[in-house]
């Protein structure tokens, strides 16, 4: 390996230069080689773990694989402590599958958590929307808006019930489609992609579970001052 080497930096929260502090190299009977190095970015000089596996083909190494140590965190999590304990967990894990690069469970899981956001609001079911006009789907020779308990209808009656915007609403519809074609079609999501869906579902999450509590203090700080 060279004298320094280039990976993301949790704390700089971008790729940057990192010098290695200490090397050691063990070569294996079956013919692979695996480098360990204490590495430290040149930026912010947080330190770190890198180990890679190299395999030796018919004219040079080749490398197989690498890891670092802490894990790397390319979206860190962001704290929901008055989100409900399964919504909160939910959150964190389809975080880390998407820092892990386990983009199928990524995509499934934001799936997920819009179906346990409409579980803990209470809504099991809303209006359906025609794709050709738009317009909600009324029951057979009524004016009656028709109610179903798909996920698209959830999300729906999220919008109904004054929870959501309609535009966030319709937000969460892409995590649905997300959801459906890695789990159903097993079509690997678009890293960039998944990450802006996780940003649209934490300003869903902020809307619901964070600013609330925020507004509650303000008032009482408010009310203090008086």
């Amino acid at each position: 390996m060279s004298d320094d080497i280039k990976v993301f930096c949790n704390s700089c929260q971008r790729t940057t230069r990192h010098g290695i502090v200490r090397s050691f190299e063990q070569t294996r009977p079956d013919g692979a080689a695996i480098d360990w190095q204490i590495i430290q970015c040149a930026g912010c000089e947080t330190v770190s773990f890198f180990e890679e596996h190299s395999v030796q083909n018919e004219e040079d190494w080749e490398v197989s694989g690498s890891f670092l140590y802490p894990s790397r965190m390319y979206h860190p999590p962001k704290q929901y402590i008055n989100a409900p304990d399964k919504i909160e967990r939910l959150y964190k894990e389809t975080v880390e599958a998407f820092n892990s690069y386990s983009l199928l469970f990524c995509a499934g899981g934001l799936r997920a958590l819009v179906e346990g956001i409409c579980a803990y609001q209470g809504v099991t079911e809303g209006p359906r929307r025609d794709q050709n006009t738009g317009e909600f789907i009324k029951k057979r020779g009524t004016d009656e808006i028709a109610k179903f308990d798909t996920l698209d209808c959830k999300i729906e009656g999220l919008a109904e019930k004054g929870i959501l915007t309609i535009r966030q609403a319709t937000m969460l519809h892409e995590h649905r489609y997300l959801g459906n074609k890695a789990l159903h079609e097993l079509d690997y999501p678009n890293k960039d992609a998944l990450q802006v869906a996780i940003k649209i579902i934490e300003h869903v999450m902020d809307d619901l579970y964070s600013i609330p509590s925020q507004a509650d203090g303000l008032k009482r700080i408010r009310e203090n001052s008086i």
